[in-house]
């Protein structure tokens, strides 16, 4: 993938540089594009490369003490950071009561303000305890760690897709550019006269 990132990266730069003329508008198109493109890849189309698999975690108080968050900006009941072993975690659900239905943000506010202080230890301690007392659960999908090769070829044929695609995009555009040159002999064979 590294491979086909850098002749992508050469091909846009080397064509975005033909097509705008100037050079320090074309490095920042280019510089903008490798922003948009680091960020596109690997949140918008990898997790998307094959099928994810499909998991149900039950969030007991030791399970909510190793993720890395607990609820989100805008206070709603989200744990995040649950890890599976082996495996890249894609998405992760709200946490969801034992029926399915996800828990109201009134149940998750309340176990985080007003949880017994009985000096439970973890991250998230008492509030852990609280929250695990519920039977809740979480739906995770995730990319077994076997997959990290073929995602790799994935991706390379996707760059070099992409650089093939953009030559040909600067071979039809240098073939179709006229040189004033052809233009004057365009005009001579014709008997105008400029």
């Amino acid at each position: 993938m590294p491979i086909g990132y850098a002749a992508f990266g050469f091909t846009f730069g080397a064509i975005t540089g033909l097509l705008a003329r100037r050079t320090l508008p074309a490095m920042a198109l280019v510089f903008l594009a490798v922003i948009a493109v680091q960020f596109a890849v690997p949140n918008l189309l990898r997790p998307h490369y094959m099928s994810a698999e499909r998991v149900t975690v039950p969030m007991s108080a030791d399970v909510i003490n190793q993720a890395r968050t607990l609820g989100s900006i805008t206070g709603g009941p989200v744990v995040g950071g649950i890890a599976i072993p082996d495996a890249w975690v894609t998405d992760t659900s709200k946490l969801l009561t034992s029926d399915g239905r996800q828990l109201s943000d009134a149940a998750f506010n309340e176990c985080l303000t007003d949880a017994p202080k009985i000096g439970a230890g973890g991250t998230f301690g008492d509030t852990a305890v609280r929250l695990g007392k519920l039977d809740l659960h979480v739906d995770l999908a995730y990319q077994p760690n076997q997959r990290f090769w073929p995602f790799q070829w994935i991706e390379l044929a996707l760059y070099l897709g992409l650089s093939a695609l953009l030559a040909a995009v600067g071979l039809w555009r240098i073939q179709r550019r006229v040189h004033p040159r052809q233009i004057m002999a365009w005009v001579r064979l014709r008997g105008v006269r400029p």
